[in-house]
């Protein structure tokens, strides 16, 4: 769990309305706070700007790069980060780190449906 105390998670948690989409988006920000091995969320407002959107950009590339993960976790991860920092007042240029997130590639192949044979 994130820290319940804390001013800016309190703004972050109690501005959404789903009780699924706080657990999806507090495990995506506890994920990412461990990428650059930031201990709370106090010490990630302390990071000035410029250095944040880096982090965050670097952190977006290394989802897609080293762990390979699908397009919707790396939307998922940046919607989490997004929102915290939008409900703290940080503006950080969103449009151009999403386009970071590589693309949309389908992983099923599509087929067409095979109707079983009964004889």
């Amino acid at each position: 769990m994130l820290e319940d105390t804390n001013k800016h998670y309190r703004n972050f948690a109690e501005s959404i309305k789903s009780i699924r989409t706080l657990k999806t988006y507090e495990f995506a920000l506890r994920l990412f706070l461990d990428y650059p091995k930031v201990s709370s969320l106090s010490e990630l407002m302390t990071i000035n700007t410029k250095l944040l959107e880096s982090q965050i950009i670097d952190y977006i590339v290394f989802l897609r790069n080293q762990k390979k993960v699908s397009y919707s976790h790396r939307m998922t991860s940046l919607a989490a980060i997004k929102h915290f920092f939008r409900m703290n007042d940080v503006e950080l240029p969103w449009y151009k780190i999403s386009k970071y997130l590589g693309e949309d590639i389908g992983v099923v192949k599509d087929r067409a449906y095979v109707v079983p044979d009964d004889s």
